[in-house]
């Protein structure tokens, strides 16, 4: 099934497009089980193919995140290597690959501990916890419980989910 493509005006960028691919899940939809998985399957589709190699050697800007309703992946990139973003998000969104799990949660893991860390990150905790206790987003905020459920996010279990949670739920918006 094609990804639907959303192209947006044309605003002044000096030349540079923005280019996004869009999922319509996240923690709100995790099951306890698999606490943080949008974390880390963001980590791990973001890179695919080992792109994030590629991007800094054609000087592009590449990320992803994952928000409470939905996770991003995006590029900042002149108009020359628009296909090529918009070739990698048609990939990730529609033949991943879930390489580099082990990788990728180590680093998850190291946000996770700085997160700790950080005292406004704990006054933020508690005030998810006393307005969503018990559900899937204050799971999806707590850096101890996703933390604890790392390891079991296999590569089997992000295929899993990206097939439940991922497909038919994806779209691509360009800006520029």
């Amino acid at each position: 099934m094609p990804v639907p493509l959303i192209q947006l005006p044309k605003p002044s960028q000096n030349g540079y497009a923005t280019v996004s691919l869009y999922v319509g899940t996240s923690t709100f939809d995790e099951p306890e089980k698999y606490t943080g998985v949008n974390h880390l399957l963001e980590h791990v589709l973001a890179c695919n193919d080992n792109i994030d190699k590629e991007v800094a050697k054609k000087g592009l800007e590449h990320n992803a995140e994952t928000h409470g309703g939905f996770v991003r992946y995006w590029f900042s990139t002149p108009q020359k290597h628009l296909n090529y973003c918009l070739d990698f998000l048609k990939k990730i969104s529609s033949k991943p690959t879930f390489g580099h799990v082990k990788r990728e949660a180590k680093a998850v893991r190291q946000e996770l501990i700085s997160l700790l860390q950080d005292p406004e990150y704990h006054a933020d905790l508690v005030t998810i916890k006393a307005l969503f206790p018990d559900t899937a987003f204050y799971r999806g905020q707590d850096a101890q419980i996703m933390l604890k459920k790392l390891d079991s996010l296999t590569p089997k279990v992000l295929k899993s989910y990206y097939d439940n949670y991922y497909k038919g739920k994806m779209f691509i918006v360009i800006s520029g």
